[in-house]
């Protein structure tokens, strides 16, 4: 009896259906319909026309595989990638650049569909060039019969998918990958589990961070691979998080260029290899700017910044106001954050470090006082601390982020507390992937004008 449900179950989940897509959704699948019945399909574009292998079938929804494209939307185009079919880096580049743009914007305001009548949505701001972006990357490693896969994992899976160039990083970047990759395989060294390469703004530093199984090598093959690769800085750190080797100028470089009414001066940074920044510096710069036009501070105010990290919009919020406290868990981001302050001449930031819910009730007891506060939080985002953040009664707030299911529940959680969003801002960091970085601004329902 077992035998012949799995038969028939089997059959079920490998019926064919056509089916028209109709939209993108976070994930980066599209979405359809057969008989009412919404249907996930992985790498379509909306107005395909498609036959699909149903691989999954639940109550609600299910999910297929194309067999055949039928009708091709006017948007889909060939991937520049080969490995585009089995690499989970990218979701879209079947899709044309533009049309990318146009699926992102319609899914940011179906997640966020609850404030479209009441609040200000502007268009997605895009790259002129959406290949050759990123600044870092992770990159899993694993030998197999001597030679070594290194690269993305494939889309839901922890298989490493084995690429020989990468069309988000720049040819240089790419350069830098394959002579790192040739020394572990010609040197067998197969107890890396993954590592980082991440480039300063121009490509003027390359660093190298790597996280090994067996806490007991040898670095001096390390201290090789630098040279051959010629790397300025190379960090090897165990599964444990022990340092083992830290070598060069482990640190990255880029800058913020004055904007006339929206960031005072340039502002230069340098961080460590290891610390959290932005993938795509040119897109970044925007992202700053326009925190800082909703922010639209004075003089005279105290602006409280939560998740501050390396100082990234610090910085540029301290030129503006009176006083900034930056707070932020990481102890390399707080010592980058700190260091930025002394190299751009600004004095008015006092940096906190700790837990963010932590730290925050500190304030509260303190009865610290905030014209605005600006929130970073990671992609599980804040909702823990909304109540605390309320309790300082801002002006504004503003919120970045960077996955829109948090952001919309955490908005509602606001909400809750009398902050309404009054305008959303969105930017492609992240093209050919599903991803989008927003700026949310909020204001303050109790405040009286």
């Amino acid at each position: 009896m077992k035998n012949k449900r799995q038969f028939f179950r089997k059959e079920k989940e490998s019926r064919k259906e056509e089916i028209e897509i109709e939209s993108i959704v976070w994930g980066g699948k599209g979405i359809g319909r057969i008989k009412g019945k919404v249907y996930f399909v992985q790498r379509s574009v909306p107005g395909d026309r498609l036959l699909i292998k149903i691989v999954k079938e639940k109550k609600d929804y299910g999910e297929g595989e194309i067999e055949k494209i039928i009708f091709p939307s006017k948007e889909r185009v060939s991937p520049v990638c080969k490995d585009f079919r089995n690499c989970g880096g990218c979701q879209l580049q079947m899709m044309n650049y533009r049309a990318q743009g146009e699926a992102k914007e319609k899914m940011a305001k179906e997640i966020l569909r609850r404030w479209t009548n009441s609040a200000k949505f502007n268009k997605l701001i895009s790259m002129e060039n959406p290949f050759e972006y990123r600044h870092s990357g992770d990159f899993h490693c694993r030998f197999s019969n001597g030679k070594i896969l290194c690269g993305f994992y494939e889309k839901e899976s922890h298989k490493i998918v084995d690429f020989e160039n990468c069309h988000l990083f720049s040819k240089e970047f790419n350069q830098k990958l394959k002579k790192i990759k040739r020394f572990l395989e010609s040197c067998q060294i197969d107890f890396v589990n993954s590592f980082n390469l991440s480039c300063g703004e121009n490509e003027k530093e390359f660093v190298a961070s790597f996280y090994v199984k067996d806490e007991k090598i040898e670095a001096e093959q390390f201290l090789k691979l630098k040279d051959e690769a010629n790397l300025n800085g190379l960090v090897v750190n165990g599964i444990s998080g022990k340092k083992i080797l830290k070598d060069g100028e482990c640190f990255l470089s880029y800058s913020l260029k004055r904007k006339e009414d929206v960031i005072e001066r340039d502002i230069k940074f340098k961080i460590d290899a290891e610390s959290f920044s932005q993938s795509n510096f040119e897109m970044n710069s925007k992202l700053v700017e326009e925190v800082m036009r909703f922010a639209n501070l004075s003089s005279y105010e105290n602006v409280l910044e939560l998740f501050s990290g390396i100082g990234n919009f610090t910085m540029s919020l301290a030129l503006k106001c009176k006083e900034v406290v930056a707070v932020e868990k990481s102890d390399t981001a707080v010592e980058d954050s700190k260091f930025n302050s002394t190299l751009n001449s600004i004095y008015n930031i006092r940096h906190l470090k700790g837990d963010v819910k932590e730290q925050t009730e500190k304030l509260i007891s303190a009865s610290a006082k905030f014209d605005c506060v600006l929130l970073d939080p990671p992609r599980s985002g804040a909702f823990e601390i909304i109540e605390k953040i309320a309790s300082f009664n801002p002006k504004r707030i503003v919120y970045v982020s960077c996955n829109l299911p948090t952001l919309e529940r955490d908005l509602r959680k606001f909400g809750e507390n009398g902050f309404v969003p009054q305008e959303f801002s969105f930017f492609d960091l992240f093209p050919q992937t599903y991803g989008i970085e927003s700026v949310v601004l909020l204001r303050n329902e109790n405040e009286k004008n």
